[in-house]
């Protein structure tokens, strides 16, 4: 079988994933919020653009090595039923590829939450004078749709649901070369083409115990040694922190080529009334008070 037969069935599997990952992610709410500090919603709202973090930076290393303790379980299951062949070069190299804080996972990702007031995401990214900005799902969805490298994702929580989102992949390419003799090339092929279609993996497996959080993902993602958005850097709990700024500029309709913000939320505030009314005059002067409502947080400041 020549690599036209291999392309077609990689294709395959790539369509059944990605039909996995839909399955996954039915009923889309209409608002998702994105907690910052005041700081950061000036910064997003005049720059035009939102943040993005390497996935790798992420808090503490247990999220990240629980999203590639995932998927080496996984590849471990799957590479046992392959012990010859080009199967077997297919699962050694993507043992030696898929390690943590390695040359492999190039990805960038900003956080959004389906719950525009949340205990947990006030206190671990919007402390005093918080604002979670609920941004129009729809065109997140069209952006990532339209755009090269992006993807909106829902975060799994669920463990059954994460091996098999990943298991369609590896196994799938298993399937998709065969246990014969390796071909010329035909391994390299595989291995690219399961570690680029793990990414939407790595940005939405997170631990089962996280689950409250209800998090989405808008993640920007590229291959090694393919040209992707600048790399800047700021100052983190751990030294330097890699992100990439990501444009969600609506171009039409009411927002007028800016972000599609259609609520502010004020969070928890020691003066919340005096916090909303700022908000307001922010609002008014960036130009949403025709398209973006206020609401106040219902969580007592100090909570």
């Amino acid at each position: 079988m020549g690599d036209s037969g291999l392309e077609a069935r990689l294709g395959e599997v790539s369509g059944r994933t990605r039909a996995t990952l839909e399955r996954l992610q039915r009923d889309v709410p209409t608002t998702i919020y994105h907690y910052t500090s005041g700081a950061g919603v000036r910064g997003i709202v005049e720059s035009r653009r939102i943040w993005a973090g390497h996935l790798e930076s992420f808090g503490s290393s247990a999220e990240i090595l629980y999203a590639f303790g995932l998927v080496r379980h996984v590849l471990d299951q799957e590479a046992g039923r392959h012990r010859q062949g080009a199967t077997h070069e297919l699962s050694n190299r993507l043992r030696a590829a898929l390690t943590p804080f390695g040359p492999y996972l190039e990805a960038y990702a900003a956080c959004f939450c389906e719950e525009g007031d949340l205990l947990t995401a006030w206190r671990g990214y919007a402390r005093q004078g918080g604002v979670a900005i609920g941004l129009d799902t729809s065109f997140l969805e069209r952006r990532a749709r339209t755009t090269p490298g992006y993807s909106l994702v829902r975060v799994i929580y669920d463990r059954a649901a994460q091996e098999e989102l990943v298991r369609s992949t590896i196994a799938g390419a298993f399937a998709a070369l065969g246990d014969g003799e390796a071909r010329d090339g035909a391994v390299s092929r595989c291995e690219g083409f399961v570690l680029a279609e793990l990414t939407p993996a790595f940005a939405s497996c997170k631990h089962p115990s996280l689950a409250e959080e209800r998090e989405w993902r808008l993640v920007h993602a590229w291959a090694p040694g393919e040209p992707g958005l600048p790399v800047q850097f700021r100052l983190g709990e751990n030294g330097l922190n890699p992100y990439v700024e990501l444009k969600v500029t609506d171009p039409a309709g009411i927002f007028d080529d800016r972000i599609p913000i259609s609520r502010f939320v004020a969070g928890p505030s020691a003066n919340p009334r005096q916090a909303a009314k700022t908000l307001g005059l922010f609002r008014y002067e960036h130009g949403y008070e025709g398209s973006a409502e206020i609401v106040r947080s219902a969580i007592p400041f100090g909570a």
